[in-house]
């Protein structure tokens, strides 16, 4: 399951994990650029969540750790993958619980390929 995202972006197996409990969600995804010119991920968002971050997984000393990352570089001919236990979008102060089988439009804003919407999917 693709959908161009512009120019020089592919988003493919979009999918959402909803943890009810602490009102967030995860959402991974593969970027793709398949363009010659790298750029950047600046920002997301959608209208399910106040906030929605990119996030990174790692284990220090057998602790699993969830840090924000400011600014997401994709190189010209490189794909991104966001899975668990690495990088992930987290949505925060969801507005509405997410459903599995429903699916709601998310945007990413690139500085070269701009603005670009697509739809992730609830998973269980």
């Amino acid at each position: 399951m693709t959908g161009p995202l512009g120019a020089q972006c592919v988003a493919a197996d979009r999918r959402a994990r909803h943890d009810e409990a602490v009102g967030r969600a995860a959402v991974y995804l593969v970027i793709d650029n398949q363009g010659a010119q790298s750029d950047r991920l600046l920002t997301s968002r959608s209208f399910v969540a106040a906030r929605v971050e990119v996030h990174r997984t790692s284990v220090e000393d057998g602790i699993a750790r969830m840090r924000p990352v400011s600014v997401l570089h994709d190189a010209a001919g490189k794909r991104v993958e966001f899975a668990r236990g690495g990088l992930y979008l987290k949505l925060m102060g969801l507005k509405k619980p997410l459903v599995a089988g429903q699916s709601y439009d998310l945007e990413l804003v690139f500085e070269v390929a701009g603005p670009r919407r697509l739809v992730v999917a609830v998973r269980d």
